[in-house]
């Protein structure tokens, strides 16, 4: 079996692990954003902190 073969074979399955793999990527980084807010509001400067807080206690 040739290589151009295989990967004709595998050209219809690319895109469909291409978007499980990018939707396990956002996934996992929205997630962990969620859970430690704290980790990526701290780059943000002090006018927006201050709404962010609001936020994060979901007031």
């Amino acid at each position: 079996m040739k290589i151009s073969e295989k990967l004709d074979k595998t050209k219809k399955y690319s895109s469909v692990i291409l978007r499980f793999g990018l939707a396990i990527v956002f996934l996992w980084f929205g997630f962990s954003q969620l859970k430690n807010p704290d980790s990526w509001t701290s780059l943000l400067p002090a006018f927006l902190n201050s709404s962010i807080t609001f936020i994060k206690w979901g007031i």
